[in-house]
């Protein structure tokens, strides 16, 4: 059974021992927070933490790193517990670095919350379903420690930008219906993206999509209308149904070697607003015979037709100069953080003046469009059997040599001479 351990000397004027401490009991903090003890750890303890029921805390709370008791115990906050602090009136929370987890439901309905913080950035390492739910005066949220984000997290939340940048697994719905979210930081690392993660984020323009992604859910964009322009990264299998409905999308990069396979589904490319793809040479003929012709869910009426389709080599061209000499060098506009890696152990290849020795059969290209859009891919190389220098195939003209008597020398050497063309040209000469 949970205790509730008040730190004061005892009426009989004796004290709570660390002994006292076990899992499982409750402690006070503050007169306005409780931790519930988690681990024991010699004089420490490891506490969740949470509001309490009949005193519950309002306007600004920071929870530091340990909170030191009556006694010569510690306790050290590592997480804020499942309901923890739902619906209180917090305006800004700031929390310690001992803190690694936000439960569920943590701080769902804190309708006047607008800020919260890390006193070191990037502690927290995964947040909770519905966590942040209907936080609706929370502005931003930067945790750029957290590598998962999960269910319902901040929906309906009212955060302008998220910085997520180590986030691996965004589960469903878990930033769905965050219709002030205009930007968010992060993607490089991410590896599933559930359904509708982002569905109805009307203010999204742009997000990154990493080369670990391996999924997109059902209607994980819908309906992000102002999402301008969209990676699809090489190592994608998995493209849900509806995933890109209801878009306005101009500019698509294809680096997925099965887009083909769902591309019907997803409705990526069912978007009249669509001008440019951008895809792998041996992509094109298949995209535009697909926009021509359409399916039986998607007409030819409902889409991209007008988009102009380019290879992935109009952004950056690999040209073989000699040997394993190549030069990459930016084609397309903004180009920028341009890296070349090899694409089996992934170890930088380092370059001058846009020439790369490369000795393998494929290599790998990473770059940034307008410092947004991530690219990540390798390319096959083309290697020559042979490099084209201008040589030029006219027979040279036959030459005669006289001596200064009309007498022709067949070897001359020293001397002067009247050199004569096979078309009757003549000069002197001195050898």
């Amino acid at each position: 059974m949970k205790k509730t351990m008040l730190f004061a000397l005892l009426l009989s004027g004796g004290i709570f021992s660390s002994s006292a401490i076990s899992v499982g009991d409750e402690i006070d903090l503050t007169p306005t927070i409780k931790g519930y003890v988690v681990k024991v750890n010699g004089t420490t303890c490891h506490v969740e933490i949470y509001a309490n029921p009949d005193n519950k805390p309002s306007g600004d709370i920071e929870i530091p790193y340990l909170y030191t008791l009556p006694t010569y115990d510690t306790a050290v906050p590592v997480r804020i517990s499942s309901y923890g602090f739902r619906g209180c009136d917090i305006t800004s929370m700031k929390v310690g670095s001992g803190i690694e987890y936000i439960g569920a439901y943590a701080f769902s309905g804190c309708t006047k919350l607008t800020s919260f913080t890390e006193a070191q950035s990037g502690s927290i390492e995964a947040v909770g379903e519905y966590a942040f739910y209907h936080t609706s005066a929370l502005e931003k949220i930067s945790l750029p420690g957290v590598y998962t984000v999960n269910e319902w997290a901040f929906y309906m939340s009212g955060i302008k930008s998220a910085d997520f940048t180590n986030a691996e697994y965004i589960y469903a719905a878990a930033f769905h219906e965050c219709k002030n979210l205009e930007t968010f930081t992060g993607g490089e690392k991410l590896k599933y993206l559930d359904n509708i993660a982002f569905c109805k984020d009307e203010n999204l323009k742009y997000v990154l999509l990493g080369p670990n992604l391996t999924n997109i859910g059902s209607m994980a964009f819908a309906f992000c209308t102002s999402l301008k322009e969209v990676v699809l990264p090489e190592g994608l299998t998995s493209l849900a149904q509806n995933s890109f409905q209801g878009l306005s999308m101009e500019r698509v990069f294809i680096l997925t070697p099965d887009f083909m396979t769902f591309c019907d589904q997803s409705k990526i490319l069912r978007n009249k607003y669509l001008k440019e793809i951008y895809c792998p040479s041996d992509m094109m003929n298949d995209i535009k015979d697909y926009l021509a012709t359409g399916s039986e869910e998607n007409t030819p009426e409902s889409l991209a037709s007008q988009a102009e389709i380019h290879p992935l080599s109009d952004l950056v061209e690999v040209k073989q100069v000699s040997g394993d000499d190549f030069t990459i060098t930016p084609k397309y506009g903004d180009i920028s953080a341009m890296m070349v890696f090899n694409p089996e152990t992934g170890s930088e290849i380092r370059g001058k003046d846009y020439h790369y020795e490369l000795s393998g059969d494929k290599v790998g290209l990473q770059y940034r469009v307008d410092w947004k859009n991530l690219l990540h891919y390798t390319e096959t190389l083309d290697r020559s059997s042979s490099i084209d220098v201008a040589v030029s195939t006219a027979e040279p003209a036959s030459k005669r040599f006289y001596n200064l008597q009309g007498i022709e020398i067949s070897r001359p050497e020293k001397g002067i001479f009247i050199e004569v063309d096979n078309n009757g040209n003549s000069k002197v000469i001195r050898l």
